[in-house]
């Protein structure tokens, strides 16, 4: 069975990734259209910089944007530091 290839190159699976860190979601409301479109964005372009099966893909999809009214906008700020924090490692794995 043939390996997953990365389909960027790194300098633009960099370019992505920091354009998908540089993108203010932390504050909208964690049910806003607009923060699930910035995860499904961001897990493609972690898709394509690594491989399908790449286990960045995994750690980066492990959480994903809540379905559940109770949680708090805190708790969706946090999230998303998280998942920008992933980024950044993944673009040092990158560079």
């Amino acid at each position: 069975m043939a390996k997953d290839k990365p389909l960027l190159d790194p300098e633009r699976a960099i370019e992505l990734l920091r354009q998908q860190i540089g993108k203010d979601v932390e504050d909208l409301p964690f049910d806003d259209p607009q923060l699930y479109r910035w995860w499904s964005t961001t897990r493609s372009v972690i898709q394509e910089a690594f491989g399908p099966k790449h286990s960045n893909v995994f750690e980066f999809s492990s959480t994903s944007p809540s379905n559940f009214p109770e949680q708090f906008q805190e708790d969706h700020a946090t999230n998303i530091r998280q998942r920008k924090a992933l980024i950044e490692g993944f673009i040092d794995q990158r560079s």
